[in-house]
């Protein structure tokens, strides 16, 4: 009993030191997506459940700093949406539907813009570059746009996280109002 004592005595110092080196940050990411959220409109979550959960877990995951992970979540939230949407108004040919072929029938519907398309599309391929193996080197992996981008690592996946919960955002917003 008192080993487990000394563990959850070493786990709390470890949260607490964690929280403490990190709290602004989180602040900051926190009010950044709080300025890009509607609270005047109600959102709705088309995807029902499972898309609620993508959406929060996106959500904590990006305020924590967890980027691929934020990543990986947001994506999955717009590809489920989208896919939801489509299903909620009667399509049932989208249901198995590849992410590519989902955003080409949002784009020739309407939902999104063409400049929509591109980021979505752009995010798209980024997600895929941490979802799939990817050779050291490869002309899209993380290490080689650093290195050409003159920046670390960690803040491409960051910029890489900001951009898919932008995205993520707006599909939210967007899809709540149709």
């Amino acid at each position: 009993m008192e080993e487990q004592s000394n563990w959850m005595t070493t786990a709390r110092e470890w949260l607490k030191d964690e929280d403490s080196k990190c709290h602004e940050d989180r602040a900051i990411r926190l009010a950044w997506m709080a300025e890009r959220i509607n609270t005047e409109e109600h959102q709705a979550f088309s995807g029902g459940l499972l898309g609620y959960s993508l959406y929060e877990e996106m959500r904590y995951s990006f305020v924590y700093g967890q980027f691929l992970a934020a990543s990986a979540l947001g994506f999955a939230y717009i590809e489920h949406t989208v896919a939801a949407y489509f299903y909620g108004i009667g399509s049932d040919k989208f249901v198995r539907a590849s992410v590519q072929e989902l955003l080409a029938e949002a784009l020739e519907r309407g939902l999104i813009n063409h400049h929509q398309w591109g980021e979505l599309d752009r995010i798209r391929k980024t997600r895929n570059v941490y979802t799939h193996f990817r050779q050291p080197g490869h002309k899209d992996s993380v290490e080689r746009r650093a290195i050409q981008d003159d920046d670390s690592f960690y803040g491409i996946i960051e910029q890489d996280a900001v951009a898919v919960v932008e995205a993520a955002l707006w599909i939210s917003a967007q899809i709540s109002i149709l």
